[in-house]
């Protein structure tokens, strides 16, 4: 029941929001080779673990007003998301997969707002990660 309420809020933040957690067209980094992934060697809960860490950097990071910080911590989010979405049990795949699209979008979406230097978008995007990560949370336990 908690759980889908939770779903149902985060939902409603996504649609009603004036920016709504869909990747920017027109933004794109092209970066060199990654580091070494041990992402591939862990189970989902080890990889939620993960990304709450990042999260939680992110948090730290905007409330500091450091910005620049966001763009490694954001493809990370992006990165821990997807491994979430793959290694998801077939039974939860579709509803993680739908939640780990919407924080990676979130994640593209702080990316271009620090970019910009925009604080107040950044923290508008932060609120919508953090209600997302709990919607996430709920739907892997």
């Amino acid at each position: 029941m908690i759980v889908k309420l939770l779903h149902c809020l985060a939902v409603f933040v996504l649609v009603l929001s004036p920016h709504a957690a869909f990747a920017e067209t027109g933004h794109t980094h092209v970066h060199g080779a990654h580091k070494v992934d041990s992402a591939h060697e862990k189970n989902v809960q080890e990889l939620f673990a993960d990304l709450e860490s990042v999260v939680g950097k992110v948090s730290e990071a905007v409330k500091a007003k450091e910005l620049s910080k966001l763009h490694d911590l954001t493809e990370e989010l992006s990165h821990l998301s997807a491994h979430i979405s793959e290694k998801a049990s077939v039974d939860k795949k579709e509803r993680i997969a739908g939640s780990t699209r919407n924080i990676s979008s979130l994640a593209n979406s702080l990316h271009v707002e620090a970019d910009k230097s925009n604080q107040a978008g950044v923290e508008n995007h932060l609120k919508k990660l953090q209600g997302m990560m709990i919607v996430l949370k709920g739907q892997l336990n």
